[in-house]
């Protein structure tokens, strides 16, 4: 050994026996002063108080010590620092012998102390090597210790008369309050400069990996807490958008990986799991899901495209699938009838709005199944259900008419089927058609069940005047055409049927006067139509 290393030894031997025999006189210090505030004469709320500020004193002054530039100024704040954390945690715990706090039932000063001690030392630890290796268990341990705390308690809060469980709002607590430190170290690994080691940015790393599991984890065991597990899925399907909404701007897909797993577990129970759930309820899970798909749609994130492509699908076309299941297996057949008009209506309105070509299938596919429902229902069909049909068939007609003469519509670059047209202009014009005799088919059939002889030949020459209108006003001569053919019914039954003695000599006069009106007003306008064509 060089005579250099032989005169370093006793150096470094005489450093760290100075720097531990400070560390062992400030400790004791500290113990001597939490012992003097414990000393009879002090109140439990004095002692406390006094306890507190004394510490955010050590604390605050060895900050401002570690910040000068020798060596033993940092040495000496850095110890102080943790002695002042250490203090400040004996002091937190202390206030659940305040007498003064007692009508609270509980400890929650000592908790919300805990946990905002907890994030101090975290955010002062993030501007010291050595604290930032200490804040992270420290963290971890006090407000591990509150929060278990707290979900082990059985007691209950009531806000506005409503009573919850305290461990339950212990949950939701805990899955904010570890999500929001696994997004500060995710914060402090991004702007790390490149002067940090390697082993400070793994340390950012696993601690915002770490944390944001536990905050999945209080998420999991929200229905535990709840008092019934029947509720699972509407509680993971809630806390599901805020975990992804904590996590979005994470470049690491893990966690988005995470939140999907969890949503789709929600989903699954929804549809499969035998709960005593109303349908009502089991729709929020499906609800989530496309809230959560429009913010891959539609948020700027720095992930790559075809994660976003995988978000968007799985949340989408999930949330479609459920939607569609949970009305047919936990609803009567009138309720799930009239449910998948709705579907259809939202699903190929939702098509439109993404420009999504699988959506649109869908949507078509479920058209067809509740249409051919709706046919098969006829006995319980009343004027809503037919006014809604028929609003609907033709409301999308009108708009598939204009899809055909532009062109098509283009198709969203995160649809993942291939192409560049969600409809093309073939596509749109089936669909016009398609949505057009299915509106022209409920109109004459509902108007011959829901009308009584001959009032319902009455309707059939209104509804075929309005039809021949609607042909003229967006120029499709398909609905001139079903309208000369609802003009034709209706004469044909007045002519046929309705002179045979079916109503009254009253009813069949206003029958024929008002067929008669409808036809003259019909022929008026091809004529009208005639002499502007020919003008031209």
């Amino acid at each position: 050994m060089s005579s250099a290393a032989l005169a370093a030894e006793p150096l470094l031997q005489t450093k760290i026996t100075g720097r531990a025999l400070r560390f062992i006189g400030i400790s004791f210090l500290a113990v001597a002063l939490a012992q003097v505030t414990c000393v009879p004469g002090f109140s439990a709320l004095g002692r406390t108080l006094i306890g507190l500020v004394t510490a955010a004193i050590i604390i605050a002054g060895g900050q401002l010590i570690a910040k000068r530039s020798d060596s033993q100024s940092w040495w000496t704040g850095t110890v102080l620092v943790g002695t002042g954390f250490g203090v400040g945690y004996f002091f937190t715990q202390a206030t659940s012998y305040v007498d003064w706090l007692s009508p609270l039932g509980s400890s929650y000063p000592a908790w919300v102390l805990s946990l905002i001690l907890a994030f101090i030392a975290v955010w002062q630890g993030s501007s010291n090597k050595l604290l930032r290796w200490l804040a992270l268990p420290f963290a971890l341990t006090v407000s591990g210790q509150a929060l278990w705390h707290a979900l082990a308690s059985t007691q209950s809060l009531t806000f506005a008369h409503i009573t919850v469980r305290l461990s339950a709002v212990a949950s939701v607590a805990g899955m904010l309050w570890w999500s929001s430190l696994s997004a500060y170290y995710k914060h402090l690994e991004t702007s790390a400069s490149n002067r940090e080691s390697n082993a400070v940015k793994l340390l950012y790393r696993g601690a915002h990996e770490a944390l944001f599991v536990l905050a999945a984890l209080n998420a999991l065991a929200l229905p535990k807490f709840c008092g019934s597990l029947d509720v699972a899925p509407v509680w993971w399907s809630i806390e599901m958008p805020v975990l992804l909404a904590i996590c979005w701007r994470s470049g690491n897909y893990l966690k988005h990986l995470l939140v999907m797993a969890i949503w789709s577990l929600s989903a699954v129970l929804a549809v499969f799991g035998h709960f005593e759930l109303s349908p009502v309820m089991r729709m929020s899970v499906p609800a989530a899901g496309l809230l959560m798909a429009l913010a891959y749609r539609f948020i700027n994130s720095n992930r790559p495209h075809q994660q976003k492509v995988i978000g968007y699908s799985v949340y989408l076309y999930g949330s479609v699938l459920v939607s569609l299941a949970v009305p047919i297996l936990f609803t009567g057949h009138d309720a799930m009838r009239l449910c998948l008009l709705g579907s259809t209506a939202a699903l190929l309105t939702l098509a439109l709005i993404l420009r999504d070509k699988v959506l649109q299938l869908m949507g078509s596919a479920v058209a067809i199944g509740a249409l051919a429902l709706h046919a098969l229902n006829w006995q319980a069909w009343n004027f809503f259900d037919v006014g809604i049909v028929v609003a609907g068939c033709y409301a999308f007609t009108l708009i598939y008419s204009r899809l055909q003469l532009r062109g098509g519509w283009s198709k969203s670059e995160f649809c993942p089927l291939s192409g560049t047209l969600a409809i093309n202009a073939r596509e749109a014009l089936v669909y016009e058609v398609a949505s057009a005799a299915f509106g022209y088919a409920s109109l004459i059939a509902g108007s011959y069940f829901l009308f009584t002889n001959p009032y319902n030949t009455i309707a059939w020459g209104v509804e075929a005047f309005t039809l021949i209108v609607f042909g003229f006003v967006i120029d499709r001569k398909w609905h001139r055409a079903t309208g000369l053919v609802a003009l034709a019914l209706a004469s044909a039954k007045l002519t046929i049927f309705d002179l045979s003695g079916v109503g009254t000599i009253v009813r069949t006069l206003a029958s024929f006067g008002a067929v008669g009106i409808c036809l003259i007003a019909a022929g008026l306008f091809y004529l009208r139509e005639f002499s502007k064509k020919s003008n031209n």
